[in-house]
Formats: structure tokens, sequence, C-alpha cells
């Protein structure tokens, strides 16, 4: 069998998880993904079988869209999460952190917006 599952992931699962249990629908079948879901995330996983697999490498520089839902003064539980949370924050573009007040350090005036572009 040759071709590709749209599958949508679930919070919790791993991308791997999920080609773990394609493949043994399809009884060992040649699998593997077109991009990574961290497992915190939810959303459409391209899983390709058989010779499909060759086709990931054209998938992965296909445009993607990331849509988000924050919850502003949600409890954080611990350090670790908060610590995590101060990370995606402070790699956010200036004008994002400055539009919604989280503090902009002086480090951060001095390197380029231009370089948040190519991290997308």
């Amino acid at each position: 069998m040759d071709g590709m599952i749209l599958c949508d992931k679930p919070e919790g699962a791993s991308s791997h998880d999920e080609v773990l249990r394609v493949r043994r629908a399809l009884r060992g079948a040649k699998t593997g993904h077109a991009g990574t879901l961290d497992p915190f995330a939810t959303g459409l996983l391209i899983v390709l079988v058989g010779r499909a697999t060759r086709i990931a490498r054209y998938i992965l520089t296909l445009p993607k869209t990331y849509v988000t839902v924050a919850r502003y003064g949600a409890a954080i539980k611990n350090a670790r999460e908060a610590r995590k949370s101060e990370r995606v924050l402070n790699s956010l573009p200036l004008e994002i952190q400055k539009d919604i007040g989280w503090p902009v350090t002086p480090r951060q005036k001095r390197l380029s917006s231009n370089s948040w572009g190519r991290i997308l």
C-alpha cells in the first residue's frame, strides 16, 4: 500500500506514537511522517505509507500555518513551566512582546527583528 494518511493527532501523543499506530493498523507497512508535532500540540499530522515516504522531503518544504490559543492569567503549576513559558515569550518578535506588555531586555533590543523570520 502506498499513499498519504491525514491524522488528527491528539494532545499527549507524540508524532512517533501516531506513526506507530498507523503502522500497526497496516500490519507493518513502511510508514513515516512529514513533520513533527510536539506532544502537547494537536493538529494535522501527515503520515506517509510505502513508496509515498519518498516525498517527505518535498512536503517538509511546503509553507505551514500554526494557530495557538493563549489564556491570559492562567496559573503556572511549577518553576519548570514558568521557565518554559518565559523562553517562549522571550522568543516572540519584539513587536508582539511590547503589545502584550512583556518586558524587553536590552539584549533583545540589539537583535535584529529579521532573525525571527529566519526561525519561522
